[in-house]
């Protein structure tokens, strides 16, 4: 069990445990008992035009293009049943700028 998320794209680096510059993090380290790089967030699309984002613990996911973001505290629903955004308008905003700063850095 990894203490940080993983992602496909981190398999690569794993793999190759190549230098930084790649896109995904080796996660090696965990494997072998040392500590974890981790993501400052991660970003993923869907075809039908929803995005997410996470970062630490929560998970901002917009449906489709313009759609107010739906937030997750994962720690505490990991099955994004309770859409808190409403009550954590500042995470909110975060989601939005990591969003924007994914696509932007593309």
């Amino acid at each position: 069990m990894l203490d940080e998320p993983v992602a496909v794209w981190d398999l690569l680096p794993t793999l190759a445990d190549a230098p930084p510059g790649l896109d995904g993090v080796s996660f090696l380290p965990a494997l072998t008992g040392r500590r974890q790089p981790s993501h400052p967030y991660l970003y993923w699309r869907k075809n039908a035009g929803g995005e997410a984002v996470r970062f630490g613990n929560w998970k901002g996911v917009r449906l489709k293009g313009g759609s107010p973001i739906e937030l997750y505290d994962l720690g505490a629903d990991a099955g994004e049943s309770t859409d808190i955004a409403a009550t954590h308008p500042a995470l909110v905003r975060q989601a939005e700028r990591l969003l924007a700063d994914a696509v932007a850095s593309g």
